[in-house]
């Protein structure tokens, strides 16, 4: 398949910051250091488990201070074999640090990496030849960014229920993807939250009851609603 000339670019929505999306970046990738042991750790927990959930192409992940939070990207690398698919996961430590204090659970950070390999399953569709229906599925949810996002919260739910988070930790998933409003790029947190949910009591022993879901869904409503009173 022939590679584009434009590097896709998923950028986690966090809080009120405004989000990259998906875009075209040129040539240019973010300037990235060696990931942390303990962030490396974290990835290969949830590599392990998300191997479980879809067949993924190898990736790397890194730190960086030039995304505001974490990213997936893809872009093509020359090879003896041609142009070929690279994979990566970002990170911006800062970021990571002042969001791991903040809700003091290592699942939320599993959750965020869980939801960027979410984004890798979907780029490797992108470059499936084998598959020319998850090609044009792909192909056509980049161009519904809403679609593309719920699509990797419901991977992260999954991993989460799989490495056996509890519904606490899904919500605090959603503590750090708290958004007051919906955006061009991203659905308002409690739908991102419900379709984790929803994942997550699919892939766990014990599914949730649809009751239990919309009330921790109204829970985060409830919070939403303080917000935009201010």
């Amino acid at each position: 398949m022939r590679f584009t000339n434009i590097i896709l670019f998923i950028s986690f929505s966090l809080g009120l910051a405004a989000s990259a999306g998906t875009q075209g970046v040129g040539q240019q990738q973010p300037r990235c250091t060696q990931a942390s042991p303990y962030a490396d750790r974290i990835m290969r927990d949830v590599a392990n488990i998300a191997q479980t959930l879809a067949r993924l192409p190898y990736y790397e992940l890194c730190r960086t201070l030039d995304v505001p939070n974490a990213a997936a990207t893809v872009f093509p690398v020359r090879t003896p074999r041609g142009p070929q698919p690279k994979f990566m996961v970002y990170y911006n430590p800062q970021w990571a640090a002042t969001a791991d204090v903040s809700v003091a659970n290592d699942f939320a950070l599993i959750g965020v990496f869980a939801h960027e390999v979410g984004h890798i399953e979907h780029f490797a569709n992108l470059y499936n030849p084998r598959n020319p229906g998850a090609v044009q599925q792909a192909q056509r949810n980049l161009h519904m960014p809403h679609q593309k996002e719920l699509r990797a919260d419901w991977f992260a739910g999954a991993v989460l229920a799989r490495m056996g988070a509890s519904v606490d930790d899904v919500v605090s998933v959603q503590r750090i993807i708290f958004s007051l409003h919906t955006t061009r790029n991203y659905p308002p947190s409690t739908v991102r939250l419900e379709h984790m949910l929803r994942a997550y009591s699919q892939h766990r022993r014990t599914p949730m009851s649809n009751r239990e879901i919309q009330r921790r869904v109204g829970a985060a409503a409830d919070l939403r609603s303080k917000y935009i009173r201010w």
